[in-house]
């Protein structure tokens, strides 16, 4: 002993020489080495815009109006100077005058309009340039031979309406054209004529010369100048109410108006101050367009996409509009055009009425027709209205609302005979939409509360349908208003019906199968249990609807009952000593742990899934804990277990499921005597094990006083 702990101390002094040797210095050399940053830097360069300006030149173009051929009435001669001879077979030497024959052409050959076409007046005009002219005169009561040259422009207002006449401007002398080539320097001359104002757009004029004559006795230069009428193509719009009164143009909508061949179409003027529009305004009438505007064509003044009763309208806007007359007194006078504004829809009451504005009596509106709905057995209208009025042949949208119909338990509403169409609703005549009432063919399905399961609609045939979809009542429904669930219950998600596939269009085939999944909330237990079947009953409908518009009304019934009250729970065995008593918390454990077992009437899905009220374990079925609320033993009944006593014992526990139903299992409690180390009454095995017990006490007290002393030692 002593050697080891010389041994062991010269091994410790080694240790501590040999831990105090460290180096005496060691040199560390670090090189560094400069590192240079070159920064480069570019540039960018700079675009230059160079910005271009060009001139652009505009030509004005002239259109000349085409000559006219003498011919023809509407093509007078052109115009020309006139050359005078003095060969002896014409007049000679001082012996003519110049008067202007002015021919007047009426519309579709009637009398000119002097009045409307011009009614600031009207004036013709002559003009002159005279070189070397010739004229006789009067000095001293001596004829004298003068010379004339210059410019003659003189005016002469015409006064008279007569189809043709002569305008003489007063010229006393007679003038003398000499013979001369055409082309000559010294021989230019010329007359003309033509009207003022010169309104070439509208009257078309032409001037040529006619001639010499014999005037009075008189050899007279005669000018032609000829005008024609067209026909006046301005427009007044107006509007009246169906009480007569003026009112504001409508402030949308074009009209077409036709003449013969030519036709235009233009905004209705909106403005009531300023409803004179001309829609040819700027037309040149001439020769070849005149025919359409000398008064012989029909005129006709319409509403573009009016509907077939004439009526002009907006989607958005409850007001109609229409040309009730069109009136012009005479061809060289506007038109007035009167519209007649109209509601679309009228709401109950009698056939509305209107001031005629031919009769100005009150008479009943023919551009109404009465749309009406009736019901007749097996139910009544609850809401809504049940007469409308509405205008002919207007696509009224969805205006019209079928009224709410209230109907005995049982039945259902199809549809209405005729067919109502809840999206585009026209009308041509009076109108009654009975309602088609029958009995509800009802889905029957049994569910228990908390379940999810999944059903099925089946049809024989599903090729006419063109859709399937859940609504939440009777009545008419468009497609946006069909859904895919519903909630049955008020409360949101009590009992949810969905559609698996969403809304079901256009299956097209025979034996149709809707599958549909029901959820049924948890929380309906106190509800059955408060019943005397012990049982909920609800019901909902839904529709089908055909490919001809047909509805069809189903129902769906369901009979929801407690699944938590279909099975029996039988308890875990529970053992205790006479000296150590069970918490009410292993009691409940035992219960948990226990078999459940389903009545024979309980549904295959309420035993899987979600639903079910067993879980496996080792293959047995325990009572599923989540689908209980809770379990309890009243302080009375937990008293009565006497632990003291070697005996078995029962106790009543409570349970409580998700849905508030409630169900009473007795726990069996076996009570044995307690002893504390866990041995028999055997003498000779108890001295066996007593003395195995204390061998090993003997073992672990040496290991631990060794563990001991080599620690402190150390």
């Amino acid at each position: 002993m002593r050697g080891l702990k010389k041994i062991i101390s010269l091994l410790l002094a080694l240790f501590i020489i040999l831990g105090n040797i460290v180096p005496a210095f060691a040199d560390e050399i670090v090189e560094s080495k400069d590192k240079e940053i070159i920064e480069q830097s570019s540039q960018s360069n700079e675009e230059n815009t160079i910005e271009q300006n060009s001139q652009i030149n505009e030509e004005n173009q002239k259109n000349n109006n085409s000559e006219i051929d003498s011919s023809n009435i509407l093509n007078p001669p052109l115009r020309k100077t006139q050359v005078l001879s003095d060969d002896s077979s014409k007049p000679g030497f001082n012996e003519t005058n110049v008067v202007v024959r002015l021919s007047l052409h009426g519309l579709n050959g009637g009398k000119f309009d002097l009045e409307d076409v011009y009614p600031d007046g009207l004036e013709v005009i002559l003009e002159g340039e005279c070189i070397d002219v010739h004229y006789k005169d009067l000095v001293d009561g001596k004829e004298v031979i003068k010379e004339f040259n210059g410019e003659i422009n003189e005016t002469r207002s015409v006064e008279k309406n007569d189809l043709v006449q002569d305008i003489d401007f007063g010229i006393q002398s007679q003038l003398f054209f000499s013979d001369y080539l055409e082309g000559d320097e010294d021989g230019d001359k010329y007359f003309e004529a033509y009207p003022d104002p010169d309104d070439s757009d509208r009257i078309n004029s032409s001037f040529g010369i006619g001639g010499i004559e014999w005037v009075d006795g008189v050899p007279t230069t005669v000018l032609t100048l000829d005008l024609y009428q067209s026909q006046n193509t301005e427009l007044i719009f107006n509007t009246i109410n169906s009480k007569g009164e003026i009112v504001d143009n409508p402030n949308f909508g074009e009209f077409i108006y036709k003449i013969g061949s030519e036709i235009r179409t233009n905004n209705i003027p909106s403005d009531t101050n300023i409803n004179k529009i001309d829609p040819f305004e700027g037309l040149i009438i001439d020769s070849e367009n005149l025919d359409n505007f000398n008064g012989s064509k029909t005129q006709q003044v319409t509403l573009k996409d009016s509907s077939t009763n004439g009526f002009m309208f907006k989607d958005n806007d409850e007001f109609a509009y229409k040309i009730i007359r069109t009136k012009q007194e005479k061809l060289s006078r506007p038109m007035e055009v009167t519209l007649i504004k109209k509601q679309k829809l009228i709401k109950g009451g009698d056939r509305p009425k209107y001031i005629d504005p031919i009769s100005g009596e009150e008479v009943d509106d023919p551009d109404y027709v009465k749309v009406e709905f009736k019901v007749n057995d097996h139910g009544s209208i609850e809401s809504g209205e049940s007469v409308y009025w509405v205008l002919k042949d207007l696509d009224l949208k969805d205006s019209i609302k079928a009224p709410k119909v209230k109907l005995e338990y049982g039945y259902g509403l199809k549809g209405w005979n005729p067919w109502f169409n809840s999206e585009t609703q026209k009308y041509s005549q009076d109108t009654i939409h009975v309602a088609i009432i029958d009995k509800i063919k009802y889905f029957d399905y049994l569910t228990f509360s908390g379940d999810v399961t999944t059903n099925r609609f089946t049809f024989t045939d599903g090729s006419r349908l063109e859709l399937i979809g859940l609504v939440d009542e009777y009545g008419i429904y468009k497609r946006d208003q069909i859904k895919s669930y519903i909630d049955f219950e008020k409360t949101p998600e009590r009992v949810r019906v969905t559609m698996t596939n969403g809304l079901v269009e256009n299956p097209g085939v025979k034996e149709l199968k809707v599958p549909f999944q029901m959820k049924v909330d948890n929380s309906f237990g106190n509800d059955i249990l408060k019943t005397q079947k012990k049982e909920l009953v609800r019901e909902t409908t839904f529709l089908a609807k055909d490919i001809f518009g047909n509805t069809s009304w189903w129902g769906i019934r369901y009979t929801i009952k407690n699944q938590n009250t279909k099975g029996t729970v039988t308890p875990k065995e529970k053992e205790t000593f006479k000296d150590i008593a069970l918490t009410k918390e292993e009691i409940y454990k035992a219960v948990e742990d226990g078999e459940f077992s389903y009545n024979s009437d309980v549904p295959k899905q309420n035993k899987s899934g979600d639903n079910a009220l067993h879980r496996e374990v080792d293959g047995k079925n325990l009572l599923n804990s989540k689908k209980v609320n809770g379990f309890s033993i009243s302080d009375a009944d937990y008293k009565k277990l006497d632990f003291s006593k070697l005996k078995d014992q029962e106790v009543p526990v409570t349970i409580t499921y998700l849905d508030n139903s409630k169900s009473t299992v007795n726990v069996k409690i076996k009570i044995k005597e307690n002893v504390p180390t866990g041995l028999t009454n055997d003498n000779k095995n108890s001295s066996k094990i007593l003395l195995f017990v204390g061998f090993v006490g003997i073992v672990v007290s040496a290991f631990n006083f060794r563990k001991k002393f080599l620690k402190n030692y150390e």
